[in-house]
């Protein structure tokens, strides 16, 4: 539930993620354990759009 509200309503890609597992970065995987889409959320910073 955590990963649809994080990522608007939408699944993480999971099988995409799981075939790159040997190539994370430290970005990708910090944002995978939040739930958040590494794709979707490239920056965290609070600033304003």
């Amino acid at each position: 539930m955590v990963e649809l509200i994080n990522n608007d309503n939408e699944r993480i890609d999971w099988d995409y993620w799981a075939g790159k597992m040997p190539r994370w970065t430290a970005f990708q995987a910090v944002r995978l354990m939040a739930a958040l889409d590494p794709n979707r959320h490239a920056d965290l910073s609070f600033r304003a759009c």
